[in-house]
């Protein structure tokens, strides 16, 4: 039916309108906001934990297997959080009307109602279908995404001076989100049949998709959709990890220890008219020690 990404970019706006381009625009704002709690959040603390920083806002100087290892377990946690409503929002992009209908086509009038229908037609557990291959994307995603920008940003801060601002946070940004979709666009590809398909294929495992796809269509199959992909990915990176380092340098110049000014009340140190600290605590010894003598002299 489409014949490529601007293909389907014109049919659907010819036949749908602006409101069939923002199609599971609500479950998409609850999916990323539910998995970046877990994939941005944790990110910079489980790294820390294995590779503590000296001083808070630093570069850090963890080896990449490190931050692979932070980006996946950040990406795992993501991913069974966000599925449910990745599921729900595929389902609802899917759906068209008349010659535009492609595969398997769900009647949901919205979020709730796409919970609801799944929950009693299909059971909860249906909400989880294609999480293995969702958890494994976003394990690879994230610690290609997370390592490739925290390396990049990192080793232009210790190698080339490199100042920590929004230049450097979009150009990391951008080339990890190249990355990214090279690493997660065949398993999106798989995950999105897996979402789309009826209850009755539902037998169908991760890995019989995967021969199917290639047996039936070769393994380029897997990189449909790519430049989409990417145009999607791209900007939402970018946008993210800049808002998100303008903040991080926020909280740290706002927790930094505040120097103590002098104050203009205290005089030079050789103003006679002052006493020093020493003179005062020799003054107050001597005046003590003359007062207790006085009295017990008084009490012989």
């Amino acid at each position: 039916v489409y014949k490529s990404s601007l293909d389907c970019l014109q049919k659907t706006f010819r036949h749908e309108g602006i409101r069939g381009l923002q199609k599971g625009l609500f479950p998409a704002i609850l999916k990323e906001s539910s998995k970046n709690i877990f994939r941005l959040g944790l990110y910079d603390p489980i790294l820390n934990s294995m590779h503590p920083l000296n001083y808070p806002g630093e570069a850090s100087t963890a080896p990449a297997w490190k931050r692979m290892i932070a980006g996946a377990t950040c990406g795992a946690m993501g991913a069974i959080s966000a599925n449910p409503f990745e599921l729900i929002k595929t389902r609802l992009q899917s759906h068209s009307a008349g010659s535009l209908a492609v595969g398997n086509q769900y009647a949901y009038t919205g979020t709730y109602s796409a919970l609801r229908t799944i929950i009693v037609n299909d059971g909860a557990m249906t909400l989880y279908r294609g999480s293995m291959i969702s958890i494994a994307r976003s394990m690879l995603g994230s610690a290609a995404n997370l390592t490739t920008y925290s390396l990049l940003k990192d080793h232009a801060r210790n190698n080339w001076g490199a100042e920590d601002g929004i230049m450097l946070d979009m150009a990391s940004s951008l080339i990890s989100a190249f990355v990214s979709v090279v690493v997660m666009n065949p398993m999106d590809v798989v995950r999105i049949r897996l979402y789309n398909r009826s209850s009755q294929s539902s037998s169908q495992t991760t890995m019989q998709s995967v021969r199917h796809i290639l047996t039936t269509e070769g393994p380029m199959a897997f990189y449909k959709g790519f430049s989409t992909h990417f145009m999607r990915i791209g900007p939402h990176f970018t946008l993210t990890f800049v808002f998100l380092g303008m903040l991080k340098r926020q909280l740290i110049e706002g927790s930094a220890p505040v120097e103590a000014k002098p104050s203009s009340h205290i005089l030079h140190p050789k103003d006679e008219s002052t006493p020093s600290p020493s003179s005062s605590s020799s003054s107050s010894t001597s005046s003590l020690t003359t007062g207790v003598i006085a009295r017990r002299e008084e009490q012989i």
